[in-house]
């Protein structure tokens, strides 16, 4: 499938992006026009994947700082369309964004994601060799017309490169059947998650102690 890959900036296509949120996310968390055509200008990229001249994915990212005043860039979302998932569309957006980030002088990358989904936790620690840096309870606090917290994970995608062998015995933890609570208990008692396997199916984290750490 031909897929194409590159930034939205004018006001029309702007626009056809909360077609794509809609879809995945509700009526009521759609990024406005306005806001996207401030990240456009204001050093951010929204990028979109198309196929047929129809927009499939998109992606959204714009300039910030971290605690440490580093600056970053925050990736808010990236998605695709149901019928088009499964198909290598979210690598290409963020190898896209990727290169975006080194080539503007980013630090790294960095974003949330829900780290009691299977999927995202693959995609993005299997998949992307991303980092969680952090543990965030109901992050957003409630949203749309969920109840549920909005427990995130904070990860770091760094663009060096560079590994290091963990030390220790790993644990494994599956992901479909943890809690949050669950997760911030291992990480106070000093383990640290190293990535993700997939055996049959299963996703599991993979921990070791904190001194095991790899760089990125």
């Amino acid at each position: 499938m031909e897929v194409i890959i590159r930034p939205l900036t004018t006001p029309a296509e702007l626009d056809v992006v909360s077609t794509v949120e809609e879809v995945l996310w509700g009526p009521t968390d759609r990024t406005p026009r306005p806001l996207l055509t401030v990240f456009v200008h204001g050093g951010g990229q929204v990028l979109g994947a198309w196929h047929q001249e129809r927009l499939v994915g998109v992606q959204i990212a714009f300039p910030a700082l971290d605690a440490d005043r580093t600056l970053y860039l925050h990736s808010h979302i990236t998605g695709v369309l149901p019928e088009f998932q499964g198909l290598g569309i979210g690598i290409q957006l963020k190898q896209a964004q990727r290169a975006f980030a080194e080539r503007h002088g980013f630090s790294y990358i960095g974003w949330t994601f829900d780290p009691l989904s299977s999927r995202h936790v693959w995609f993005n620690l299997g998949v992307l060799r991303a980092s969680i840096v952090a543990l965030w309870p109901n992050f957003y606090g409630q949203w749309g017309t969920s109840a549920r917290p909005t427990h995130r994970a904070w990860v770091r995608w760094g663009f060096s490169g560079t590994t290091r062998e963990p030390t220790g015995s790993p644990r494994l933890l599956a992901v479909e059947s943890a809690t949050f609570e669950q997760l911030v208990d291992w990480w106070q008692d000093g383990y640290r998650i190293q990535g993700a396997v997939r055996e049959n199916g299963v996703v599991s984290y993979v921990w070791y102690p904190e001194e095991s750490g790899h760089a990125d």
